[in-house]
């Protein structure tokens, strides 16, 4: 794998990486401006959500063509001696999660962060309660595929910035995929980093930096697969 890195030139996988963040920031400075802000919100809710299927798919679309076009192909299924990684990326979410939680809790009891069952359940529930239960359906299947394309651009920002450092001979014992989201998508994420200090809400903002962190780290698991940081984002939202 190295050898291939090598072949690849340094400024390409920068340009990647720009080419990986441009849908969340052309997201948040053009599109939820106007989708988030009008009435009926089924509707523009779901041209939202249209949109962020199309970038966010086509981003990943284009990383994966050049990737294999590259002679570097992204390996997303796991040998059956890579399962145990899987196991442990996820418990590790939940265990770094849960424990910041608990430690905020206790020691801020005015920041928002909260104990509080799994988030695929409330929103299930938030959903079903709509007075037309046909559009709470069709908004949790939506809201869910989204997370889906959200959660696999992610991971494969991770996985670009990582081979990236490769190639600058960085050193491989720290996430700099892991850096690279908390500088970019976290920072204009609106539940992120900026926005919560904003609001004097820093206790927020280190939980989105420790959120990045550990996604960064989960790739770094023997085999250095995108599907690590991907279910480690999945259960630090759902779980």
């Amino acid at each position: 794998m190295f050898l291939v890195l090598t072949k690849t030139k340094k400024i390409t996988w920068v340009i990647f990486c720009g080419i990986l963040f441009a849908p969340f920031l052309v997201e948040r400075l053009f599109v939820a401006p106007i989708t988030l802000t009008r009435e009926p919100l089924y509707l523009w809710g779901a041209i939202h959500w249209v949109y962020c299927y199309i970038a966010y798919g086509a981003a990943c679309f284009f990383y994966s063509k050049w990737r294999r076009k590259d002679g570097c192909r992204i390996i997303l299924k796991p040998s059956r001696q890579e399962l145990k990684w899987l196991c442990i990326s996820v418990l590790m979410s939940i265990a770094v999660k849960r424990s910041f939680e608990i430690i905020a809790v206790y020691l801020f009891s005015n920041t928002i962060i909260h104990i509080s069952t799994p988030m695929i359940y409330r929103e299930l529930i938030f959903y079903l309660s709509d007075d037309s239960l046909l559009l709470g359906v069709g908004g949790f299947a939506m809201q869910y595929i989204y997370y889906l394309f959200e959660f696999a651009l992610i991971a494969l920002m991770v996985d670009c910035a990582q081979k990236a450092s490769v190639r600058y001979g960085r050193s491989q014992k720290i996430p700099w995929g892991g850096i690279f989201i908390a500088l970019t998508w976290g920072l204009i994420h609106p539940f992120g980093i900026i926005f919560p200090a904003l609001r004097g809400e820093a206790v927020y903002s280190i939980y989105t930096v420790l959120q990045c962190f550990t996604i960064g780290l989960a790739y770094l698991l023997p085999g250095n697969k995108p599907l690590y940081s991907f279910l480690v984002i999945m259960a630090w939202y759902w779980l």
